[in-house]
């Protein structure tokens, strides 16, 4: 529901964040609807949290959700780590829709 999104999201925005590496500006899409929502982050993030991000903005459902950047699924446990720069897009997919 759209009322249980909204309160993901307000539950992730109160969460406290590493202030030691600088924010990056996103764009998160969900290829299936079209829809993109674009956000600051910090590049401390780490991937499940900014997959609640996509299910909250995006009402994506399930617990199978990955992040792809540039065609390949992002690795790391952190977007920096994964390469994630500043004004990156991420695809937010299911795994069998991925390329190999």
């Amino acid at each position: 529901s759209a009322t249980l999104h909204a309160l993901s999201y307000l539950d992730l925005l109160s969460r406290p964040t590493s202030n030691d590496m600088s924010d990056i500006t996103i764009t998160l899409c969900n290829p299936q609807s079209g829809a993109s929502e674009s956000m600051p982050v910090s590049s401390s993030m780490s991937i499940a949290d900014c997959l609640e991000f996509s299910r909250a903005l995006l009402g994506m459902e399930g617990d199978d959700l990955i992040l792809v950047k540039d065609g390949k699924r992002l690795g790391g446990s952190t977007l920096s780590e994964s390469g994630v720069q500043d004004g990156d897009l991420l695809v937010v997919m299911r795994p069998q829709a991925a390329a190999p």
